[in-house]
């Protein structure tokens, strides 16, 4: 193919796609310091004082998904009421674990959710 137009998008430090990177990150981190074979999908968004943790993760420990994101929240500095987002932001967590069908796939020497 011969493509006429490039076109990539950037975004800084403070974007909600950055900090809603961290905060699945950071749930990963937690995951796997407490189990290193975790199995980690973790979406995150954010809007207008609200987030959402969604996805599947098989952990051998629980894990407080909100104060994980609270920590990132406050590490990076949003703990002013002004940003509306912040340390009072709600946050709603659907996070389940993963599906059988997906893990006996991965058991089997598959990757993610082959």
């Amino acid at each position: 193919m011969n493509y006429s137009l490039f076109s990539s998008e950037s975004v800084c430090a403070g974007h909600p796609d950055k900090i809603c990177d961290q905060i699945s990150d950071a749930v990963l981190d937690a995951s796997l310091k407490v189990d290193p074979q975790s199995r980690v999908a973790c979406e995150t968004l954010a809007t207008t004082n609200k987030l959402i943790l969604a996805g599947e993760i098989t952990c051998q420990k629980s894990l407080d998904y909100q104060n994980v994101a609270r920590k990132v929240i406050s590490d990076l500095g949003y703990t002013k009421e002004i940003y509306n987002f912040g340390l009072g932001t709600k946050i709603e967590s659907f996070i389940h674990q993963q599906s059988r069908d997906i893990a006996i796939g991965v058991d089997d020497g598959g990757a993610g959710d082959q």
